[in-house]
């Protein structure tokens, strides 16, 4: 009985790991909610309130956290390193349209491309996405 009852108490408490993904060349596919986010820019980086520029641009709002690894066979890049538990992703590329964020935008989302660690001021997350493909959710 005491055997019964320790595993429909303990059964509850099992955790699922977050996916482990790896930078370019692997292709992935995320999914989430596509949001606007804005951040301050130049010349600090640190407070629109302060005279920084205004960065806003798409985010994924992943619906499961991931890991990002390195491996041996990622692009060369020497800024790259293993993220974990990340819960958004800042998006780049997309399609030709100059608008096509105005397209994603509050919608649930596929996108499928290459992820790359962040190299400068402008990138507002540790990992962001290098976009290819975009496919929308009901």
């Amino acid at each position: 009985m005491a055997l019964l009852l320790s595993m429909c108490f303990f059964a509850p408490l099992t955790f699922a790991a977050n996916s482990v993904l790896h930078y370019k060349p692997k292709i992935v596919t995320l999914t989430g909610i596509v949001k606007i986010k804005t951040f301050p820019g130049a010349p600090g980086y640190e407070s629109v309130a302060a005279g920084d520029d205004i960065e806003s641009g798409p985010y994924l709002i992943l619906d499961h956290p991931i890991d990002v690894v390195v491996s041996p066979n990622d692009a060369i890049d020497t800024n790259a390193e293993t993220e974990k538990d990340l819960k958004i992703i800042q998006i780049t590329g997309g399609d030709d349209d100059d608008n096509w964020d105005d397209k994603y935008v509050g919608k649930r989302v596929q996108i499928t491309g290459m992820l790359f660690h962040a190299i400068s001021g402008h990138h507002h997350t540790q990992v962001l996405i290098e976009a290819k493909h975009f496919e929308t959710f009901n």
